[in-house]
């Protein structure tokens, strides 16, 4: 490490209705500590809150000039296009972090994401890269149920190839970060696509994926906080039947779809940060993705044959079974 360079670091926070628990995140935000040398923001999108989110934002913003208030125009844009709109206005920093409102950080976050940058020359401007960690599933009042993330969801441990991901939900915005190169990536994504993808996190995440490279670091450094207005959980056991099976579906759709869009977005971008043959190998395997739009069983037979290594093995047979049945209409 350059002993005398400051790194830029912006996290980014979509808030919405979020006054129980916005402001003990931002504290354990602000509270971090690194031995780096970090020059940090927090840059708060409010997407119409109608209680006293940004009151609470405001107070903190006063007293430390690290937390700013942006795009505070009251349009309601979604999640996903609330982030988007807040990445237009980072492509500046270093590194950029993905936070969620409700969440706690670890006092040692930064500092963790901070090492595996530099061994990793993540600040090189080479390609696009992403850091993510596990999560403590955490609950309403941010205390670890002795359950990580990574078990949770059976992770594979460090797999983070963009076949894998084509077919696996793993990149959690809330545990995420991730270089200027990357930004650059990001907002290229066609604002009409936006309603499309699934969450930018995960999209975002396999793009990365594609051009560069997903680094994880193997131990949990947030609360994820688990309440009752939860926009995206760690999901609750107690699901019936038929609700299971409906968001099982309507997943593998979305996956899908995902990675139709993405295929679409490899044709048009180039190999940009690849050697000609590791596009035209990456590009072919993505492309397999738009024989589910044919209702030629071979065809999807050749599909299934390609990426079966790759499902989830919690929900490898369903997910068979569903990429065998289901229509994927999905304009790419």
């Amino acid at each position: 490490m350059e002993s005398d360079k400051t790194y830029n670091l912006a996290v980014i926070m979509s808030s919405y209705n979020g006054e129980k628990y916005i402001e003990e995140q931002i504290e354990s935000i602000l509270n971090q500590k690194t031995d780096y040398n970090v020059s940090l923001k927090v840059l708060v999108r409010d997407d119409g809150s109608t209680d006293n989110t940004i009151k609470i934002i405001n107070s903190i913003s006063t007293k430390d000039k690290r937390v700013m208030l942006v795009d505070n125009q009251g349009k309601n844009l979604g999640v996903k296009g609330s982030f988007f709109s807040l990445l237009k206005n980072v492509d500046d920093y270093d590194m950029v972090f993905f936070s969620d409102q409700d969440d706690v950080w670890a006092p040692e976050k930064i500092d963790s994401f901070m090492s595996t940058a530099l061994e990793k020359d993540f600040f090189s401007k080479a390609k696009p890269m992403g850091i993510y960690s596990d999560a403590w599933i955490a609950d309403a009042q941010a205390k670890p149920t002795a359950e990580k993330m990574s078990t949770k969801y059976s992770w594979m441990k460090d797999d983070n190839r963009y076949q894998f991901l084509t077919f696996n939900y793993r990149i959690v915005g809330a545990t995420y970060a991730i270089n200027k190169t990357a930004v650059r990536l990001a907002n290229e994504i066609p604002t009409d696509w936006i309603p499309l993808i699934n969450m930018h996190d995960s999209f975002i995440g396999l793009l990365i994926s594609i051009y560069g490279e997903n680094i994880i670091i193997n131990r949990p450094l947030i609360y994820y906080r688990q309440h009752g207005n939860n926009l995206v959980g760690a999901g609750a056991n107690n699901k019936g039947l038929v609700k299971k099976y409906n968001q099982a579906v309507m997943s593998i759709r979305q996956l899908v779809s995902d990675n139709i869009l993405v295929a679409d977005f490899v044709e048009k971008r180039g190999p940009w940060t690849l050697d000609r043959e590791e596009y035209k190998r990456r590009r072919k395997f993505l492309n397999r993705y738009l024989l589910l739009k044919t209702r030629d069983i071979a065809d999807r037979r050749n599909l299934v044959r390609n990426i079966k290594p790759f499902l989830w093995n919690r929900h490898r047979l369903f997910s068979l079974i569903m990429l065998y049945t289901l229509s994927f209409d999905v304009e790419g």
